[in-house]
């Protein structure tokens, strides 16, 4: 499964995703929830590995009915544009408003930044040489901050104990998260079946 962290103000984020694409819609259930930098370095012991960094800037705009994000990525020239709400006609009705309608992608950033970028400078991780010296440094110092597991460096025992307490709660977090996306996932994907199969049946019966 692939687990987003993100970094905000200072403030880390884990974000599970799994989202349904339908035609240009993402329909995207979320799970997020806030975490400190010791339990990212939790994540890593846990055998979560870091393959990707992201830097963006966001711009956003609302009222009571839909979210419209600015989204500008390092190392792509052309800013992005998220339309976010709960009724397809409005969004689509936003997105012709601002003359978007052709423009549309459901590609996620990655796929973006990594499409974009010249075929020699594509590493084995697939993130550009500048992108992967940026994640290591942050890997490290959030490795750097696992340290706060350990309550008294005099007493390894006593920090073992907290330490394998705090893993193992993460590692309960993240499995209830995944079965919570899984019903999540299931639960879209009837209620998608039943307007199909509702829309069919209405156009039979005319």
């Amino acid at each position: 499964m692939v687990v987003r962290v993100r970094i905000c103000e200072g403030r880390f984020a884990v974000l599970i995703r799994e989202p349904i694409r339908e035609g240009n819609f993402i329909i995207q259930p979320k799970v997020d929830f806030d975490i400190s930098a010791s339990t990212v370095a939790g994540l890593l012991k846990l055998g979560y590995q870091a393959v990707a960094y992201i830097e963006a800037s966001a711009v956003i705009y609302q009222d009571g009915k839909i979210l419209i994000e600015v989204d500008h990525l390092q190392g792509v020239t052309n800013p992005y544009i998220q339309i976010k709400g709960t009724n397809k006609e409005i969004v689509s009705s936003a997105a012709s408003s601002l003359s978007l309608d052709g423009s549309y992608t459901t590609k996620s950033y990655l796929q973006i930044i990594l499409e974009s970028l010249p075929v020699d400078d594509n590493v084995t991780a697939g993130i550009h040489n500048q992108q992967a010296a940026r994640l290591q440094e942050l890997v490290e110092f959030i490795q750097s901050q696992g340290g706060s597991f350990n309550s008294d460096l005099s007493s390894p025992i006593r920090e073992n104990s907290s330490t394998d307490g705090v893993l193992d709660d993460l590692q309960s977090r993240i499995k209830r998260l995944e079965r919570w996306n899984t019903i999540n996932m299931v639960l879209w994907t009837i209620l998608l079946s039943a307007l199909v199969g509702y829309s069919l049946y209405q156009k039979r019966r005319h």
